[in-house]
């Protein structure tokens, strides 16, 4: 994630493949040999996609799909003998002492995980390694934060080596050999469960899916048809989701 991520959420959304279709527009505007029936495909295609990557219209019967792939359910302390979470990114020196801090969908998982500690005291282990140069491992970000908040240190366990999802349930077939845990549950975003899962499954991992982070709902708003910043954030994590779908081959 890290870096990458953001220049791939970058250019495969608004601004990036909108700039590619307004300079596009722009082209054929001055080229003299195109037919105007051309030009206007390219001009009504540029104003089509910006609308529709600014916009919920099309998109969120896909998210909903995705979100939906593992429905959240209440899970008996008793069915799991320890919590893993999945990093989702870190930015660079937010906070006051200028350390790094975890982004908006990693804090979420972190919170739906601490949820879950808080009712049943199993160990939580965190997933993620380093993704940026000369700042901690993702995992080491979340431990300072769940440590601010109350879990003591010896109930974390650390994964400081993995950087994509398939990295993450090999260091957790690992941890779960080493503890001879018989059942994890596996806490990432909705939108990124299904590929999660997939991959466990894969790797016959003992897990129990827990949904975090979800990004929409089943409802149709007047916020899903206007453009808006929000909008384009969504559908460019979709996008990105999407991709890592068919590069695993799970989707």
């Amino acid at each position: 994630m890290g870096i990458f991520k953001d220049i791939m959420l970058i250019s495969i959304t608004a601004p990036g493949l909108v700039l590619l279709l307004v300079l596009a527009s722009i082209w054929a505007g001055s080229n003299k040999r195109l037919s105007k029936t051309k030009k206007w495909l390219i001009w009504g295609s540029t104003i089509a996609l910006s609308y529709l990557s600014t916009t919920l219209v099309i998109s969120k019967s896909v998210l909903n799909n995705l979100e939906g792939f593992a429905p959240k359910k209440i899970i008996s302390t008793s069915e799991y003998d320890a919590i893993a979470i999945l990093s989702g990114g870190i930015k660079r020196g937010l906070f006051e002492d200028n350390s790094s801090k975890v982004g908006e969908q990693f804090l979420k998982r972190l919170i739906s995980g601490l949820g879950l500690y808080e009712s049943s005291k199993k160990p939580i282990i965190i997933l993620g390694g380093k993704t940026l140069k000369n700042e901690p491992a993702e995992s080491e970000t979340a431990e300072k934060i769940l440590i601010e908040l109350g879990v003591p240190k010896e109930k974390i366990i650390l994964d400081v080596n993995s950087r994509n999802t398939y990295e993450n349930m090999l260091e957790l077939s690992k941890i779960i050999n080493k503890y001879k845990f018989k059942k994890v549950v596996l806490v990432s975003s909705a939108i990124h469960m299904k590929r999660s899962l997939d991959t466990a499954k894969k790797m016959n991992l003992p897990v129990i899916a827990y949904p975090s982070a979800y990004l929409v709902d089943k409802k149709i708003h007047i916020e899903d048809i206007l453009p808006s910043q929000k909008n384009i954030k969504i559908n460019a994590i979709l996008i990105y989701e999407l991709l890592g779908n068919i590069k695993y081959r799970t989707y």
